[in-house]
Formats: C-alpha cells, structure tokens, sequence
C-alpha cells in the first residue's frame, strides 16, 4: 500500500548552498490537513500545482489543505538568507503567506507559474524554482552576515562564510554559540559581534523576521521536535523527557507549554499525525 504522504527534502544546487537550506517535495495520495510549525525559515512554495507562494517567517502553525493527488515542491531559506531575495525585511511577512507576484511583480512571476504549471515532474518544478531565484541574484543585496552569525550563536545553523566579521568577530560569536538552555543574551552577542543591542535587533528582525528571544523559542523547538520525530515510538513512550532536556528545555512541562503556545497542541499530538 502506497503512502498518504511522501516529504523528501534535497540539497539545493551547489550555486545555491549559501541561501537555501534545502529544497522539497511532498506527493499525497487522499486529500490531507497539514500542520506546519514554526522553523525560523522562509519558504517558496508552488502549492499543489495550483499557486505560487511565499510562507513567510511563523511564530504559530499554519494548516495547509492539500487536494488528493497532489504534488507541492518548495525551496526553503537557511534562517537569515531570504530578506535580499525576496525584496524586504522579514518583519513584513512574519505569520503570513502572500503570492510571489506581490514581492517580484506578476511580470516576472506570471511567466514562472506557467512553465511550473506546464512541468511535468517535481523534479523539473524545482529546477525552475532555483533558476528563478539564481536569475535575481545579481540584482540584490548580499546576505547579512552578521545576522547569521547571531542565528548560529543562538543556536542555528551557523555560516562559515560570515567573512566580513573578520576572524575576531567570527570566534567571539562561536564562543557564545548557545548551550542548551543558555543562550546568549542580546546584550552580550551584541558586544561580542561588535554592535549596539539595538543595531543587531534592528538586523536580526530585518534578517530573520523577529528577535533573538522568539528565534531562540524556535530554534529549541526545533531541536526537540527532531529528537522526537527521529523515534516517535520511544518519545512516546516516556522519552519525552530526555528529549526536553537535551533541547535545552527546564523539564517536560516547559516543552509542552512551548509546544503548545507555538503549535497549538501538544508534542504527543504531533507525534502522532495531528
């Protein structure tokens, strides 16, 4: 018996490893609600063949109906990367979902969503996706970097490239690469990236879409969501708690409210589909 549901996320191209995270497809047989929790990330998404849409930076889930039958294929930014590609600062797409034509133009987009529409594979889907982005990349502003290297002390996944810090700047912010359940504070990785509080809030929001105490909630959810989804059958069954604690939780109360308040319901509910 086929699957009702089939995600696999991909590598992006080589060009593109700076900005993207990976690149997915998901293929479902009967008609499925789908919960998507918060990830610190920004996708574009051809949603069931039908629209061109970017999900922008969530602090809450979002359920996505999908028709039976249908294939979805997106690329999703590393955390930090999709301000310059997408034309403006995260804080204005945080919790929303808008088509791609308001943030490129329906004349660069229209174009797009017709040979998307004509493709005849996800794997072709997405080769269009990437050439498009590939194709907007002389024309706008390089990643902050100094943005990323606060999402990796925080807890993300940390840029190497992040040259424009200078070898000081990019040891002082690995040295404050958050342990779980301490990250940093504001105050002290704004020092130790050599900026004001207030600048690196203004280029975190800008860059990511909130601050470094939302991202951090994220981040830690994240991590705990992982664990679990990595044994559903031993978190379930009383591993919840070591789960918790290794992501940086103060005990398994803390992870459900978290989940909760971020989610909607509760890890065991995840878990099992819902």
């Amino acid at each position: 018996m086929s699957p009702a549901s089939v995600y696999r996320e991909l590598p992006p191209r080589a060009e593109l490893r700076d900005l993207l995270a990976c690149r997915w497809e998901q293929h479902v047989a009967p008609a499925r609600r789908q919960r998507v929790v918060p990830d610190g990330c920004v996708d574009v998404v051809w949603v069931a063949g039908r629209e061109l849409v970017v999900a922008g930076p969530a602090t809450r889930a979002m359920i996505a109906a999908l028709p039976p039958g249908s294939t979805t294929v997106g690329l999703r930014f590393a955390t930090g990367a999709a301000a310059g590609p997408l034309g403006l600062p995260l804080t204005a797409l945080r919790d929303a979902r808008v088509p791609l034509a308001e943030l490129w133009g329906a004349a660069a987009v229209a174009p797009l969503e017709a040979a998307l529409a004509e493709a005849g594979s996800a794997p072709q889907q997405l080769d269009l996706l990437e050439r498009a982005l590939l194709a907007r990349r002389a024309d706008t502003p390089p990643v902050d970097r100094l943005a990323l290297a606060a999402v990796g002390a925080l807890g993300g996944a940390c840029d190497t490239r992040a040259r424009d810090l200078g070898p000081a700047g990019r040891a002082r912010a690995a040295g404050l690469a958050s342990v779980p359940g301490h990250p940093p504070r504001a105050r002290d990785l704004a020092a130790a990236l050599g900026v004001s509080e207030r600048q690196l809030l203004r280029r975190l929001r800008t860059a990511v879409g909130y601050g470094p105490a939302t991202l951090t909630r994220v981040l830690r959810l994240q991590r705990a969501l992982r664990a679990a989804w990595s044994d559903p059958a031993r978190a379930l069954s009383g591993g919840l708690g070591r789960i918790a604690a290794d992501a940086g939780y103060a005990d398994q109360p803390h992870f459900a409210r978290d989940c909760h308040e971020l989610t909607g319901v509760a890890p065991t509910t995840l878990l099992r589909g819902g």
